[in-house]
């Protein structure tokens, strides 16, 4: 009984990074080989992500961990996820309810040369424009202005959503952040509130 011709099929797809080359091969059981090369270009869209300057050591952040209060949230962002180490979770003021205030005690008179804000580094937190002023105490009653109010951009691709604010030492024991505007939400966001 004479064998049946066994088709044999390879096909070998080879994408060279290089030109972008398709070889696809076609062999069958009798010996016969047709080649076929299918040449092209393959186009890969990927935004590439910038390469962010590495964050200013400012030495230690003074308000990790400790106790924090605000004039409302939202929802479940609780005050305690602005200073609690994890950018992830965070604070959002109480909507449609501007000014929104977030301030922390430093439990005794420090000297505080700098404000850093983070948001989630995630580019889902798209830029936005967050408008606050920054203001200290030492009885948290009588606030002075430290930083008077300004517009600080929030960027995941040209900051990663970090913005650092530094400004001649002051001793306080009480550092506010007052919120006046968000263009991307409405109210303040503070994912890390940071006191050095």
């Amino acid at each position: 009984m004479k064998a049946k011709p066994v088709v044999i099929l390879l096909v070998t797809i080879v994408v060279a990074a290089a030109c972008g080359a398709g070889v696809i091969s076609y062999i069958d059981g009798n010996a016969k080989t047709t080649f076929t090369t299918v040449t092209g270009t393959i186009h890969q869209y990927v935004k590439q992500k910038p390469k962010l300057e590495p964050l200013e050591d400012l030495g230690t952040n003074l308000a990790l961990n400790l106790e924090t209060s605000s004039s409302g949230i939202t929802q479940d962002k609780a005050v305690d996820r602005a200073n609690d180490g994890d950018v992830l979770t965070y604070w959002e003021g109480t909507p449609d309810s501007y000014p929104n205030s977030l301030w922390v005690d430093l439990r005794s008179v420090k000297s505080v040369k700098a404000v850093r804000i983070k948001l989630n580094p995630d580019p889902i937190w798209e830029k936005r424009s967050q408008t606050f002023s920054i203001t200290g105490s030492t009885d948290d009653k009588n606030y002075t202005a430290i930083v008077d109010t300004a517009e600080y951009v929030f960027d995941p691709d040209t900051n990663g959503n970090v913005v650092t604010i530094k400004f001649d030492a002051v001793d306080v024991q009480y550092v506010k952040l007052t919120f006046t505007a968000n263009t991307a939400a409405t109210a303040g966001q503070a994912g890390e509130f940071e006191v050095y």
